[in-house]
């Protein structure tokens, strides 16, 4: 279980991205996160991933303070976590395949037990045809699905997305979203950021929405206020 509580976030410059956010994430939980482009959806992302700190209040993994955690605790945390920025961060030196097995390598495992688990999530995206393509031959589309790939390859006990169909057409669009929910029935904790407001009611997940950094609304926002 992630659990958010008060939490704000504040940046070098001193401008606030995350106010008072109090949150419950559980094995097992699909959350469709949504809101205004500037809400602060990409930096509750990046504070899930630890990629920054609280500057107020207290974010706990699995009963763990994130104030607490070391670096090899942090490193041992992304690990587990499949995530994907619209950015997608490839690696452009690496084949699409090279790419989705980039989490296995660094885990240590062998390639002979990898490999087709990496073929079968090609398949799933759709891009087995191009497993020795570059990203800098891909299109947009084409990118976001390999870092989707990627992101899921290892079955990730946390599962962060944002903008996951935002290039794809609807039919990919339909693959992906059901990836997701797939991840849900093996306990998985996904969180996902649009700006598609439908996008909730097509997965039946728990909505919550981000406005000028603060939560409203959503199952796990409402528990932590209630024991506020």
């Amino acid at each position: 279980m992630i659990r958010l509580e008060r939490v704000d976030l504040r940046y070098d410059d001193g401008s606030e991205a995350l106010r008072d956010v109090s949150l419950t994430l559980e094995p097992g939980s699909l959350h469709v996160l949504t809101g205004p482009s500037g809400a602060g959806k990409s930096s509750l992302l990046r504070l899930l991933y630890l990629g920054r700190r609280p500057s107020a209040g207290r974010l706990t993994f699995f009963g763990r303070d994130a104030e607490q955690l070391s670096r090899a605790d942090v490193t041992l945390i992304r690990r587990a976590m499949g995530v994907v920025f619209q950015e997608h961060r490839l690696l452009d030196h690496l084949t699409v395949y090279e790419n989705v097995a980039l989490p296995l390598v660094v885990a240590g495992e062998a390639e002979a037990r990898f490999r087709g688990d990496v073929l079968e999530m090609l398949d799933w995206v759709m891009l087995r045809d191009k497993l020795s393509a570059r990203p800098s031959a891909l299109s947009g589309g084409e990118r976001q699905r390999v870092a989707i790939a990627r992101a899921m390859v290892t079955v990730p006990d946390v599962i962060l997305v944002d903008e996951p169909t935002g290039s794809v057409d609807p039919a990919m669009a339909a693959r992906i979203m059901s990836l997701f929910q797939e991840m849900r029935t093996l306990k998985r904790v996904v969180l996902i950021a649009t700006h598609d407001p439908r996008m909730a009611a097509s997965l039946g997940a728990a909505s919550l929405r981000l406005e000028r950094g603060r939560l409203i609304g959503g199952a796990g926002a409402e528990r932590m206020e209630r024991a506020s």
